[in-house]
């Protein structure tokens, strides 16, 4: 099933171009220009393609943060229970298993 953008809530952060779900898993293209939100996803686990641009990947493991700098043709592994962020100019194909429910998904900041 391919969801449209209508089918999103207003207001969320979460704004990709194309959205495809099943029962498995869902597959978005997410343009990014600038800062993410701060974000926990507990329900899914996500890989992160990088399809073009360049930004920066934080994420929090207690009170040690961790970055790493992507850019085109990285992947990105975000375990379900991560808290992270991302910044800069990207294109990213988004897949997340189970299915990516912005509903479940807790903004930091």
């Amino acid at each position: 099933m391919t969801r449209s953008l209508s089918d999103i809530s207003p207001g969320t952060f979460f704004d990709p171009e194309t959205w495809f779900v099943d029962e498995e898993q869902s597959i978005a293209c997410v343009t990014l220009k600038g800062h993410g939100h701060l974000v926990r996803n507990d329900f899914s686990d996500a890989t992160y393609e990088i399809v073009s641009g360049k930004g920066v990947f934080t994420w929090h493991d207690g009170e040690t943060i961790f970055g790493v700098v992507v850019g085109t043709g990285d992947i990105l592994d975000i375990p379900k229970g991560t808290t992270y962020q991302d910044v800069g100019d990207l294109v990213m194909l988004v897949t997340c298993e189970p299915p990516f429910d912005p509903t479940k998904v807790e903004i930091i900041r």
